[in-house]
């Protein structure tokens, strides 16, 4: 198991970068394989993990808020939570990063206007079943994935 989530995060096809300024959300219950990669991405690249309450996880005003008082770099998310959050953004200066997605799929169109009111943050859909040690797969979404609504 510990090998798998170094291979996870430190490998030679790895397309992120990764560093000890990164601030990651641990949004997501630990019983959720995708806490692995929060967990571990931020520990295991030196950065800082700040651990979302359950109840800010469910009130997207809050959320953006704690997105922009920690300085969040490194958003994971299940897409179903951020389109909510998405819905209560009111194109807040955000410090993302990079918005990664996993755990469930990922319907691109639906980000048209969160890209463009952000069109600095690097968007990846990620996928993969538990027993790979949480994701699989990388697709960059970018103008084309949106405009086309889906991530191949």
């Amino acid at each position: 198991m510990h090998k798998n989530v170094v291979r996870l995060l430190f490998n030679d096809k790895f397309e992120y970068d990764f560093n000890e300024h990164d601030v990651w959300t641990m949004f997501h219950s630990y019983g959720f394989d995708f806490s692995v990669w929060e967990m571990y991405g931020a520990t295991l690249y030196g950065g800082k993990l700040v651990v979302v309450n359950e109840e800010t996880t469910k009130d997207e005003s809050a959320m953006l808020k704690l997105l922009e008082k920690e300085q969040v770099t490194v958003l994971n998310q299940v897409p179903t939570s951020f389109y909510n959050l998405m819905a209560a953004d009111n194109g807040e200066k955000l410090s993302v990063r990079y918005l990664i997605f996993g755990g469930e799929a990922l319907n691109p169109s639906k980000l048209k206007s969160w890209h463009e009111s952000h069109p600095e943050v690097t968007i990846v859909n990620m996928y993969g079943i538990t027993e790979t040690t949480v994701h699989v797969t990388y697709r960059e979404i970018g103008d084309k994935e949106i405009e086309r609504g889906i991530s191949e």
